[in-house]
């Protein structure tokens, strides 16, 4: 699972577990594919965790996300994603990395799909 997030200072910021190491490959490819800069990726300290950023003025408003807590903001899909399956398809995938859980309760035969 994955958290992304857009600080007041105009950083990207995505944390990842450190044990999935072809998320952290493609996610700082998809970064410097996208925003065409290096990102910055860094091991979190006594935790499983890196943390993969990159500052950039005007990111927010160049990739369409909102800056700041998200609870109260409505959250918009492009219409760029929506015209194209393939763009569903990979927007849902992203969603359920970093929102998504699946859980399996074999006793009561219960499936849980959530997004958090």
């Amino acid at each position: 699972m994955a958290t992304l997030n857009l600080s007041r200072t105009e950083r990207l910021l995505i944390a990842a577990n450190s044990d999935n190491k072809g998320f952290i490959k493609r996610y700082s490819g998809l970064i410097l594919n996208v925003i065409q800069k290096q990102p910055t990726v860094a091991k979190v300290k006594n935790v499983k965790c890196f943390r993969i950023s990159v500052y950039e003025k005007y990111i927010s408003k160049r990739l369409g996300i909102p800056i700041g807590a998200r609870k109260n903001k409505k959250i918009e899909i492009p219409n760029r994603i929506l015209k194209s399956e393939v763009n569903i398809i990979r927007y849902l995938r992203g969603l359920y990395e970093a929102e998504g859980s699946f859980c399996v309760h074999k006793a009561t035969s219960t499936y849980k799909f959530l997004f958090f």
